[in-house]
């Protein structure tokens, strides 16, 4: 299964982490849009960029990536760490989903260096930090980090930025094939997002399904896919979307049903041109 990275790590101060996708993401976009137009101050502006950024990540990811930059730009103007920290994690979360691993990682470290000792930035780093190693492949320093964000977050009282690093935990534990684990860590997160917004993570239900497939239960795994579809579809999100039927085409592969893997990989093909997705492009491909 290619590595293809799925970002759904937010910032505490803005809202909930995971659950990122908006209802209406494009009427939410033109408010946001008009907001920023009336505003006047520096920080009000650089905060409706940063939110800009996470309405339009999934279906205008060019488009969110200038957003990040216009907002740390400003931030360094008027020297607010805090806001370039923020900023720059944002510009990492493009990278990501772009496949620029080297870019992210890059972004991610030097953020963390300006984070200095601020905890509640530091964990948002680490977080970042083991979600890409994991993607490079590089196990111990991505469960390194990762443990890290647990510990501060615990310390921090952060209840809801832990359901993040449980799934990125869980989802490392399923490359280094430890099942039982990754399964705990996955499920441990949904449920916690379930806790705070009443209804399922697609993102967790995701790595649910891809676990099962490694285990090669199969059924489970379409059973996880289908509902992170669901939910998906619920908000539009362009790239989950991508990224779920890339996920079932994946199963269905697996199963040999190849007519069913044909269909949602040309489904995902075509979602994947529309924001430019090159390396879910490829992965479809083959």
């Amino acid at each position: 299964m290619a590595k293809i990275v799925l970002f759904f790590l937010s910032f505490q101060f803005f809202f909930s982490p995971l659950v990122t996708a908006q209802n209406n993401w494009l009427k939410e976009s033109d408010s946001l849009e008009s907001s920023l137009g009336k505003e006047t101050t520096d920080t009000g502006k650089i905060d409706l960029c940063i939110l800009l950024n996470i309405a339009l990540l999934s279906n205008r990811p060019e488009k969110a990536y200038k957003y990040a930059v216009s907002a740390r730009k400003l931030s360094e103007s008027i020297k607010d760490t805090t806001r370039i920290v923020h900023s720059m994690l944002r510009e990492c979360d493009f990278y990501t989903q772009m496949g620029e691993y080297t870019a992210s990682l890059e972004n991610a470290y030097h953020a963390m260096d300006l984070a200095g000792k601020n905890k509640r930035l530091t964990t948002l780093c680490h977080n970042r930090i083991a979600n890409i190693h994991t993607y490079l492949e590089n196990y111990d320093e991505a469960v390194y980090h990762q443990r890290l964000s647990i510990s501060l977050d615990k310390e921090l009282g952060d209840t809801e930025n832990i359901a993040v690093d449980y799934c990125n935990l869980g989802r490392c534990f399923t490359d280094l094939d430890q099942y039982d684990s990754a399964l705990f860590y996955l499920r441990l997160a949904n449920h916690r997002v379930i806790d705070q917004s009443g209804i399922p993570d697609p993102y967790s239900l995701s790595q649910i399904g891809n676990t099962f497939v490694k285990m090669k239960d199969f059924d489970s795994a379409l059973y996880y896919h289908f509902q992170a579809y669901k939910y998906d579809s619920i908000n539009e999100q362009q790239f989950e979307l991508a990224m779920d039927e890339y996920y079932i085409a994946n199963t269905y592969l697996n199963m040999q049903l190849y007519s069913r893997a044909k269909e949602y990989a040309q489904r995902s093909i075509v979602r994947s041109k529309r924001v430019n997705l090159y390396e879910l492009l490829l992965s479809n491909y083959k």
